[in-house]
């Protein structure tokens, strides 16, 4: 009997481990019986999937509907089982049995030129096409057959597809008259309808069969064209929302093609045959990427043992059970060892070049150095920044943060405080301060990178504010700090500032053009304060970067980043005075910089992007040598960009190698939005929830944030 293998899966074609399985005769509710497993033992109906969802069984030859149910999905597929060498037996045809012969062969019997094409297209589950046009179109999938039919002449026959496409063909088995399955040749390509034409097959009639038309590669799938220029190689793509997108680098030469795109394709088993004898067995198949078979035959191992002794070598089997062996040479010297998992071997060929290492959070040394003097005592201040879009600017995720770091470390001061927002709500779409803290102005108007062009100089957020009349106010509320300053533009503004209601303090500026502060010390660390400036008798222009809580022992948060920035806007400020200024007087211990859902979907250049990341974490190092540097990688979101976000995510990846620091990859921590969505942690297409926001946030504290 042919062995038949199914998988249960969701409606996001994910996996349902363990689910149960019911086989009926098609179009009822009666059980089949006499069924068996791969291996020919009787077993109940219904049954049950393995951990992977994996069905296997086997059974009389028919049509049948096979159903799926669990608390995940229950649904139905309809099944056909139909064995080959009984076939084979009965077709009485001569041009019958040798069409038979060849299906029934057709999977290891290759012509010599096409045998690298079909071991691709075996090796890649068919995702090897003639051009993007076909890869991306709907191909004849699969077929229903609704009603087998009667009268036919048993045997094996080609079934053309009629439509508006071309390239599909399929192979029709019939036993007793009746059509018991139809075999996908080729899918073909560009059908917006299809039928299949039935003509050829001797006496048939009253079938019924529905082709479905399937997208050949659908929307975040790879694969592979071949390039027609004499070489042998190709190119692979991803659909990216209906368009082949590809890259300069994404070639695959000849002699490594088949290794290429089993690096760059994903399947749901972890064994994958190459080769199947008519009774079900496979020899040879490919396992983890790996080449592996059923064993070698005598004469095999004793052509692989005389090759190697004519090199000089023995091949020494290690002990009984173990995979151990030794390569050693004729006079018994061990070159080679390979023993319980490790490989040991003597010298080293000048052309075998040592991998290059990194060991994760090697670069976080002056990070981790602060948090051991703060765990000993020393009363210091640990600094973190958190810098990037709305991920990082939105009050969310960065208190969660804070707050895990505080109860670990202890709370410091409030770090810096941005002069963008006047938010005080605590919810999804709010970038308020830190820590309660709150911002009031009037007559102060707020210049932003991702909204404006870039002029004049910024705080490190990409934000300022600017005020020429002699009306403007700030009140900033709730500072915990023991030192506050704040960073202005001395130009020629005029302004005066107090603390908790105090005498003002009047600010005459020099109208040097470069960036100043101001700095109130000796502040309480048992109470919270209040900063209020006013430009009365203002002239000029007021110009101010932001203001910075510090002073306090135990871990110091400073939120400075920018909602809708990208990383080309931020690598636009790090050459200002100011942003260096500001950056050297903090000189953070640690900056994490999440961008990429902004340059995602605005379509900002891979290598903008990556340009833009390594500009930025170079201002951090430019401003304090011993910053440690995590950029993160974020989960798609619910758009369709100009390129892949896990091409966002590999370049990132490489702007961290270049800055020899950290990359926490989240974009591969999470699954499709879809999938994330459904579990709630999207709060609309683009942030997270609240819930969201706890998952992040335990994966990025976790994996750097609180290291001991």
């Amino acid at each position: 009997m042919e062995v038949k293998n199914y998988f249960a899966f969701t409606a996001e074609n994910k996996p349902i481990p363990f689910c149960k399985a019911y086989l009926y005769e098609a179009g009822t509710s009666n059980l089949v019986t006499g069924l068996t497993d791969k291996n020919g033992n009787p077993i109940d109906n219904p049954f049950q999937a393995d951990k992977d969802g994996l069905v296997q069984f086997a059974g009389p030859n028919g049509v049948y509907d096979l159903r799926f149910k669990s608390s995940l999905r229950d649904y139905r597929i309809r099944v056909s089982i139909v064995d080959t060498p009984a076939l084979l037996a009965a077709a009485t045809s001569a041009e019958a049995s040798k069409a038979a012969a060849e299906i029934a062969m057709g999977e290891t019997i290759l012509s010599r030129d096409k045998a690298q094409l079909s071991a691709l297209q075996a090796a890649a589950a068919g995702h090897v096409y003639e051009s993007t046009v076909i890869a991306q179109s709907y191909g004849v999938g699969g077929a229903v057959i609704n009603n087998a039919g009667d009268g036919a002449t048993d045997g094996q026959y080609n079934i053309p597809v009629i439509g508006d496409g071309d390239g599909a063909l399929y192979r029709a088995i019939f036993s007793g008259g009746a059509l018991i399955a139809m075999l996908v040749q080729s899918k073909g390509g560009n059908y917006s309808s299809a039928s299949f034409d039935f003509s050829a097959v001797p006496g048939f009639t009253g079938g019924d069969v529905t082709p479905v038309l399937l997208q050949n590669r659908p929307s975040g799938e790879l694969y592979v064209v071949p390039l027609n220029d004499g070489t042998g190689a190709a190119r692979y793509y991803i659909n990216n929302n209906g368009v082949a997108y590809t890259e300069d680098e994404w070639i695959i030469q000849s002699d490594s093609l088949i290794k290429a795109v089993f690096a760059n394709h994903s399947v749901s088993s972890t064994k994958i045959p190459l080769f199947k004898f008519l009774d079900g067995r496979v020899p040879l198949w490919l396992e983890g990427n790996m080449l592996s078979a059923k064993g070698l035959s005598g004469g095999l191992m004793d052509f692989v043992e005389s090759w190697l002794l004519g090199k000089g070598l023995i091949l020494d089997k290690g002990e009984v059970g173990y995979p151990d062996f030794s390569i050693l040479t004729a006079d018994k010297k061990v070159i080679f060892r390979y023993q319980g998992g490790v490989a040991y071997y003597y010298g080293k060929s000048p052309n075998v070049i040592s991998p290059e290492k990194s060991i994760r959070g090697a670069s976080l040394y002056a990070y981790k150095t602060a948090i051991a003097k703060a765990i000993e005592g020393a009363g210091n201040i640990i600094k973190l920044a958190l810098t990037g879009d709305s991920w990082r600017e939105r009050w969310l995720i960065p208190q969660r943060i804070a707050d895990r770091l505080y109860a670990v470390y202890g709370q410091g001061a409030d770090g810096w405080i941005s002069v963008s927002s006047t938010d005080d709500a605590e919810n999804l779409t709010s970038r308020k301060p830190l820590n309660g803290v709150t911002v009031a102005r009037t007559n102060f108007t707020l210049v932003d990178i991702s909204a404006d062009a870039k002029t004049g100089l910024f705080g490190p957020d990409g934000h300022r504010i600017d005020c020429t009349t002699a009306t403007g106010t700030i009140t900033i509320t709730g500072i915990r700090a023991e030192t506050l300053k704040g960073y202005y533009l001395d130009t020629d503004g005029t302004w005066e500032y107090r603390i908790d209601g105090g005498s003002w303090v009047a600010v005459n500026e020099a109208g040097s053009g470069n960036t100043s502060e101001i700095e109130i010390s000796g502040l309480s660390t048992a109470s919270t304060h209040t900063l209020e400036i006013r430009t009365t008798g203002n002239t000029g222009t007021v110009t101010f970067y932001g203001f910075y809580a510090t002073g306090i022992s135990g871990i110091e948060v400073s939120k400075m980043a920018n909602s809708g920035a990208t990383a080309p806007q931020y690598a636009s400020i790090v050459d200002d005075e100011s942003v260096h200024y500001i950056l050297q007087d903090i000189g953070v211990d640690l900056v994490e910089v999440c961008l990429g859902t902004n340059d995602f979907n605005q379509g900002v250049g891979l290598a903008s992007y990556r340009s833009g990341l390594e500009s930025l974490g170079s201002a951090y190092k430019s401003a304090r040598t011993e910053t440690g540097i995590v950029i993160t990688s974020p989960p798609a979101c619910n758009a369709a960009g100009s390129y892949p976000m896990s091409s966002y995510r590999d370049r990132a990846a490489d702007a961290a190698k270049t800055l020899k620091c950290e990359h926490f990859d989240q974009f591969s921590l999470f699954a499709s939005f879809d999938v994330m969505n459904n579990l709630g942690l999207w709060a609309d297409g683009y942030h997270l929830n609240f819930i969201g926001g706890r998952f992040t946030t335990e994966e990025l504290v976790s994996e750097y944030l609180i290291p001991f």
